[in-house]
């Protein structure tokens, strides 16, 4: 699969918009608990990125089928990346950050159908399987980041605090990463051990 040139261009540019798409959620969660303080701030995040999925994703994937898919691919980026840029002024509201995330979460919706549609014109039929494997395999996972966000934003006491949110205790290693930059490194770091 990694011998043809459009699989390993399209390998690549979805496994770079995937990863962004992990950073985003949490540089966006991180952005808004900085902003708000507060666990609620944060799942208004999620609220502003699973909205799109559940109003848009119905009609995406017909929508990609009638449009050149390497195009809504391209627009999504670039449109995720214009966004991206104007939260570099418009950093500071709340309501802004949510906007943004609702924005790429959109971007995301067209994406996605684009690139699995495209996976089958570039592989031969008997590789497709192995070709979607390989394709998922790379997606990185928001479970961690999850649990940093869960971990910073309970130091406010805004979610529950114990083993099940902050893991067993371990000799040497307080559960509370504390706040600010010092707090996202330990939240890192015990994130890191799960």
């Amino acid at each position: 699969m990694f011998a043809d040139p459009g699989y390993r261009r399209l390998w690549s540019a979805r496994t770079s918009s995937q990863w962004g798409d992990t950073f985003n959620f949490v540089a966006l969660a991180l952005l808004i608990y900085d902003l708000t303080g507060s666990g609620l701030g944060v799942s208004g995040v999620v609220v502003a990125e699973i909205l799109p999925v559940l109003l848009l994703a119905p009609f995406a994937g017909s929508l990609v089928d009638r449009w050149p898919r390497v195009r809504v691919m391209v627009g999504s980026d670039l449109s995720r990346s214009a966004l991206a840029i104007v939260l570099v002024v418009w950093h500071d509201a709340p309501v802004g950050v949510y906007a943004v995330a609702f924005g790429m979460s959109v971007g995301a919706v067209f994406f996605n159908p684009a690139a699995s549609s495209v996976l089958p014109a570039l592989v031969k039929k008997d590789a497709l399987v192995a070709a979607n494997s390989v394709s998922r395999a790379n997606t990185p996972g928001v479970g961690r980041p999850v649990r940093m966000i869960m971990r910073l934003a309970g130091t406010r006491g805004s979610v529950p605090r114990g083993p099940a949110v902050d893991g067993p205790a371990r000799p040497g290693r307080s559960p509370d990463p504390g706040h600010g930059w010092a707090g996202v490194v330990r939240a890192l770091d015990v994130a890191g051990d799960h």
